[in-house]
């Protein structure tokens, strides 16, 4: 049974600049991830010059509906819930993407056989980590997914998984993430 006309509208910000997002692209999607009818015209919607945006639209079904940014690199933590059958103002702030690539050396001849890398800021935590079962030397490329402009401390810790209590070799970088996919070297020595 089809759900009652629904609208959506209001304003798109870049949550690190909080400016708003022309022409990004957004999509309503049910609980279960399927879009109406599988046709994307349906339930997509790009925002204006100013950020803003406004849908409207008849659910297929009565369940559970979200709204999201659709277009590769931008990501939004916020409630997206929509209520059906009333007029829905909800405001998004999204994340700009960017790929921030580790090359990650441990060049310590100590008997090591694990590591772990994590970039924490303000808004996001990422992490890594491996396990090897011999002592190892690692040159690695790490590849995590971080907010645009934002400074992040890289920690990595190069631990023994057979005696915990042996100090790990612990490397801290800070970096700050502009506009564009980053690389950054991180040695320890």
């Amino acid at each position: 049974m089809p759900g009652p006309e629904t609208t959506v509208h209001g304003m798109v910000r870049d949550t690190s600049t909080g400016l708003p997002i022309p022409n990004l692209q957004l999509e309503v999607v049910s609980l279960y991830g399927s879009t109406q009818k599988g046709n994307k015209d349906y339930t997509t919607v790009t925002t204006k010059a100013d950020g803003s945006y406004y849908l409207k639209f008849t659910p297929e079904i009565n369940v559970t509906y979200f709204i999201y940014p659709i277009q590769e690199n931008y990501t939004t933590f916020s409630s997206t819930h929509i209520i059906l059958g009333q007029d829905n103002n909800i405001n998004l702030n999204v994340y700009e993407m960017i790929n921030l690539n580790i090359h990650l050396t441990n060049n310590s001849t100590q008997n090591k056989n694990t590591f772990s890398l994590w970039a924490e800021g303000s808004y996001f935590i990422s992490e890594f980590g491996i396990y090897i079962p011999n002592p190892i030397k690692v040159d690695t490329l790490v590849k995590m997914s971080l907010p645009h402009l934002s400074s992040y401390t890289l920690q990595s810790e190069f631990s023994d998984y057979y005696s915990p209590s042996t100090a790990p070799i612990v490397f801290k970088k800070v970096i700050f993430l502009g506009k564009v996919d980053t690389t950054v070297n991180v040695v320890n020595p």
